[in-house]
Parts: structure tokens; C-alpha cells; sequence
């Protein structure tokens, strides 16, 4: 059984929850979900979550919008 550190699980999760879409975890629209800022299995504010964040929005930029990243 392949052991996972908490944010890797949490990661997981939501690309399960998400159908197997990167995409849509990182554009997740669940507004309720605790687990929601570490879905992209790094902690919040850190520099690589501004990076994914940043990313999300010149590749996606409406739905990115749309799923209220800023």
C-alpha cells in the first residue's frame, strides 16, 4: 500500500472527487469543501500554490474567474 503524506492524500482526494480531472480540481467549484485550499497538495501561500494559481489563470482565464481564484 502506497503511503501518502496529508497533503499528497488531500491531493488524491480531490482528483478522485474531481473524475480524474487536474483541471477540475485546480478550477474546483465546490464552495463548501474544507479541503478546498489544499486541494493542489501543497500548503496555502506557499510559492508553488501562487505558481499553480497563476497558471490556472493564463491557462484558463474565464473559468478561472468563474471559479473565484484570484
Amino acid at each position: 500500500m502506497k503511503r501518502y503524506t496529508p497533503l499528497k492524500a488531500i491531493r488524491a482526494y480531490c482528483h478522485d472527487c474531481a473524475g480524474g480531472s487536474s483541471k477540475d480540481v485546480i478550477l474546483c467549484s465546490v464552495l463548501d469543501c474544507p479541503l478546498k485550499p489544499l486541494r493542489f497538495g501543497v500548503a496555502q501561500g506557499s510559492r508553488l500554490y501562487k505558481a499553480k494559481i497563476e497558471r490556472a489563470l493564463r491557462t484558463w482565464p474565464q473559468e478561472a474567474k468563474d471559479a473565484g481564484l484570484q
